[in-house]
């Protein structure tokens, strides 16, 4: 027991500056990427033989996991034995030895990690068919907003919001229009969750204003606001494991008293997703990350929304199921008409989508437009997509060069 203090101050030191001046902060007031840090320092101070990382860079940008990689393999140059799960392609093949990849609960390749990089079997159960190119899309959503001006639905104005002394949002402002998908982009603790949270009314703004449809939502509590027509699909899905498919989906319409509507809309969005009407009697806890991700889709759309606040969708999927997820939020505003704000750290994936996307940093607005500006901002191709304008470290890189794109370690199955 005498020698923990010790081996805590040496995980700490570890992480420097992330974790030093944080080494008395309450746990869950961190930010996500400094509780996984947390996390694996805790885990390496029993000193294990073994170190299991399930995702460890989770929800990192670019530059958060180039770092946690020079510390892995510090480790691994140390002598420590590590079984990694991860789906992201460059931290694969720069830690690996030997990868294996599941699918659907059966390994598919095993080996050195170039050759399962160009094994047809991995490209096929990680890409599915291409994407079309993300600039593509944008350009072509582009030419279209240019054709028709969105009306307002949600006005986020000159908000500042604090946490005690500290000013967590500074001025933002952003809008919605109607049937439009804005990205909501920025690194850990740029204020992306505040912003979400100030428009659902978790968290009151000092000064500045949030409308929803030409209508101050200053005195309107949450649970109004999702009646008035704003719903949340919560970061990393946060569906009940043990209440079932229908169940799940039921609770997002807890706000609605039209019992017969609310039957009709529960058949309705089973017949949109397929894969939960086969799963509706079964626990949502045992299901895959891509159709937890649908499953919360499905509930968000239970209270009738007019606009839908994504909080980081694609954490944690393969790439085979980000895709999925994408078309799927493009299908929700192409057929339902419903508008979409999507706070994301992989601005490659949210563009790749949105018609328009602001740009957070340390609680303002420092970039603003439509999705083909953005992606061509060398600015945000430095700070999200890498020098060379590719997304080298983060989830889904672009399709049109399936080698790389391929080269995830595990479970393209999540």
């Amino acid at each position: 027991m005498s020698e923990i203090p010790a081996l805590v101050d040496e995980q700490l030191a570890r992480f420097g500056d992330r974790l030093l001046p944080r080494r008395t902060d309450r746990a869950y007031t961190l930010s996500y990427a400094n509780r996984r840090r947390t996390e694996i320092a805790r885990a390496l101070i029993s000193k294990p033989k073994l170190l299991l990382l399930d995702e460890p860079t989770a929800g990192m940008n670019q530059s958060e996991t180039a770092e946690v990689l020079d510390q892995l393999l510090a480790l691994k140059a140390a002598g420590q034995t590590i079984v990694l799960v991860e789906h992201k392609v460059d931290l694969v093949l720069a830690l690996s030895d030997r990868v294996l990849v599941m699918d659907n609960g059966r390994l598919i390749a095993g080996g050195e990690p170039l050759a399962v990089r160009n094994d047809p079997a991995v490209i096929e159960a990680y890409l599915g068919r291409r994407r079309v190119q993300a600039r593509e899309r944008s350009r072509a959503q582009e030419d279209e907003s240019a054709e028709t001006t969105k009306r307002p639905l949600l006005e986020v104005s000159n908000v500042d919001v604090y946490y005690g002394p500290v000013h967590a949002l500074q001025d933002v402002s952003i809008s919605v229009g109607e049937g439009e998908i804005v990205s909501l982009l920025g690194g850990n603790a740029s204020g992306k969750s505040t912003t979400m949270k100030t428009i659902l009314g978790l968290v009151q703004p000092r000064h500045g204003q949030v409308a929803f449809d030409g209508r101050d939502l200053k005195s309107v509590d949450t649970s109004l606001r999702v009646r008035s027509g704003i719903a949340t699909v919560p970061e990393a899905r946060r569906i009940f494991p043990e209440m079932t498919v229908q169940e799940n989906l039921l609770t997002g319409a807890y706000t609605r008293s039209d019992r017969a509507g609310v039957r009709t809309d529960l058949e309705a969005i089973l017949d949109h997703f397929p894969r939960l009407a086969e799963r509706r009697d079964q626990a949502a806890g045992t299901m895959s990350g891509g159709e937890q991700q649908m499953l919360a889709f499905g509930r968000a759309l239970m209270s009738k929304p007019r606009l839908i606040c994504m909080d980081e969708p694609t954490m944690g999927l393969a790439p085979l199921l980000v895709e999925q997820v994408l078309e799927e939020i493009a299908r929700l505003r192409a057929e339902l008409g419903i508008a979409v704000l999507m706070v994301e750290q992989q601005a490659e994936l949210a563009l790749s989508i949105a018609d328009r996307g602001y740009v957070l940093a340390n609680g303002r607005i420092v970039l603003e437009g439509s999705a083909e500006t953005l992606l061509n901002d060398t600015a945000v191709q430095e700070a999200y997509l890498g020098r060379n304008g590719r997304g080298s470290a983060a989830q889904g890189s672009e399709a049109d060069e399936p080698q790389t794109a391929a080269t995830e370690s595990e479970e393209a199955q999540d």
